[in-house]
């Protein structure tokens, strides 16, 4: 799902098919292979210029935990998880960006062998589903 579906994809267009003879297919989850919508063109641009000079500069990621997941439950646990940080560093949003770009390059010329399910959704806050759909 999101960050580790970009991972997922990214394994599996790099690596040669042998090593994956027993693996009948792959079913992804809103993979972030770009941000979205509500992401303003803007900011993904201050986000290129700044994550090579100040790439441990802390910016709010401005979600919420309702925003990851309509479980109530699972929503407390975000909130009281002591790894769940508000904030993401510029360097981390500008190498993500620039890794979801590497997977956009690459499934567009490098086929996979096997079936890939998308799960998706369009009110997902933070993968881009009109990008998904292309992918």
């Amino acid at each position: 799902h999101s960050n580790g579906g970009v991972c997922t994809l990214h394994y599996f267009l790099t690596h040669s098919e042998h090593k994956f003879k027993n693996l009948h297919g792959i079913i992804l989850s809103n993979p972030y292979v770009a941000a979205s919508d509500t992401v303003p063109w803007i900011i993904l641009g201050v986000v290129h210029a700044l994550g090579r000079w100040v790439p441990k500069l802390k910016v709010p990621s401005n979600l919420k935990a309702a925003d990851l997941t309509s479980c109530p439950h699972k929503q407390k646990e975000h909130v009281e998880d002591q790894h769940c940080q508000p904030d993401a560093s510029i360097g981390w949003a500008s190498q993500g960006l620039q890794a979801q770009a590497r997977v956009r390059k690459l499934v567009e010329t490098t086929p996979l062998s096997m079936p890939v399910l998308y799960v998706y959704s369009t009110h997902d806050k933070v993968a881009n589903a009109k990008v998904v759909q292309v992918v």
